[in-house]
């Protein structure tokens, strides 16, 4: 038997890190699974991952500015990690053959022949309106040749914002095939119980379902030792980088930086690796003394590696990190956007604590997987 989760492949650690965990975790429970590799409309349609200074679209003579020094001062170092990555996915990844945009998935009856009993939509900010106001039928598992299957939601994230009335009532229409549901935010999976009328449970983020031995077994360990990690994702956050500056200092740490802004080892002298691996990624982590970062996949991989880390909000809405920190009781940990400054004194992290508050959750989490997927793939083999 077959089972799917989809994923947009691109050059971002966390979003190639929960696919292959999940992947993983399948696996050794038994379960064969293979990553549907789609390219949404509109979102990586004619983007280039190997060359992004080339996809500016407009916004300014400042704006122009901005994207050149970003990718112009880091082209090679881009062209380097999008080889990693694509390296990693041939290695770690079962995937489709091809890869399908939105046109040829709602053209098909069938998907390479292939015997499916359970479609999943595995993780990310995929339930979100795009653009246009719309959602992505994809990522609703509403294409031909996905009906009349079983359909499991794991852990799909929606954005910040309630949705209108005849937002609701589409999401309602695409939801309703689900033989469960399940999201990574607390408030969202409340949300979208009350929206539904039905049970919609909390999970963590797949990225939880590995152990440390799990990565231990794929990550490189980096040459440096005794420094600060920052990893700064999308924004690029100078107040965040300079607050951690001064907390390396304070620590007699160094800094490394992971991050796409090549420049900043310029601007701000310190080691920056735009082109690190997964495997390098996950190596930064495991030996850093500690970690600030703006991102949600920061706080996942401080906790699994018991880092002592802060995190910095992107902006207001940012409610993953917000539900995360909250649900690991690491609040004191969550830096906002209108403070953005790092206290001068603050206890260690009580990883006891939070190690029992990540056991509890991760056992509901595997229990929904065992119960919707797992148990029901077993069955229709037998």
């Amino acid at each position: 038997m077959v089972s799917y989760n989809i994923h947009s492949i691109h050059l971002n650690y966390g979003a190639v890190l929960h696919t292959y965990a999940f992947q993983q975790y399948l696996k050794k429970n038994g379960v064969d699974s293979v990553i549907l590799n789609y390219k949404p409309t509109g979102h990586l349609e004619h983007y280039s991952l190997m060359f992004p200074i080339f996809n500016y679209k407009g916004g300014g003579r400042r704006k122009l500015y901005e994207h050149l020094r970003s990718w112009g001062f880091g082209f090679w170092a881009n062209v380097r990690k999008y080889i990693k990555f694509q390296r990693f996915f041939r290695k770690h990844y079962v995937k489709t053959k091809r890869q399908y945009t939105f046109e040829q998935l709602m053209k098909m009856d069938e998907l390479e022949d292939l015997n499916v009993a359970v479609w999943v939509c595995e993780s990310d900010v995929i339930w979100k309106l795009y653009k246009k106001k719309s959602f992505d039928d994809i990522f609703f598992l509403n294409a031909p040749f996905m009906q009349n299957c079983r359909k499991v939601a794991y852990a799909p994230s929606m954005g910040a914002r309630k949705l209108s009335d005849e937002e609701a009532a589409r999401f309602r229409s695409l939801t309703a095939p689900f033989n469960a549901i399940s999201l990574r935010e607390k408030e969202s999976a409340d949300y979208v119980s009350s929206l539904l009328g039905r049970d919609v449970s909390f999970v963590l983020d797949p990225v939880f379902l590995l152990g440390i031995d799990d990565y231990d077994k794929i990550l490189l360990p980096p040459k440096e030792r005794h420094y600060l990690l920052v990893y700064a994702c999308i924004k690029d956050d100078k107040k965040m980088i300079s607050e951690a500056r001064k907390l390396a200092d304070r620590l007699g740490l160094q800094v490394i930086e992971i991050s796409t802004f090549d420049y900043h080892r310029f601007k701000f002298g310190h080691i920056v690796r735009s082109d690190a691996s997964v495997e390098e990624f996950l190596g930064y982590f495991k030996y850093a003394d500690f970690v600030v970062s703006n991102s949600f996949h920061g706080i996942c991989f401080s906790i699994i590696f018991q880092k002592q880390f802060f995190v910095f909000q992107r902006d207001k809405t940012d409610y993953r990190m917000q539900s995360l920190i909250r649900e690991m009781d690491c609040n004191d940990r969550l830096v906002l956007c209108d403070d953005k400054h790092i206290p001068e004194n603050f206890s260690d992290i009580d990883f006891c604590r939070v190690e029992a508050k990540r056991v509890k959750l991760l056992r509901e989490s595997t229990i929904y997987i065992q119960n919707n997927i797992i148990n029901v793939i077993q069955s229709d083999a037998d």
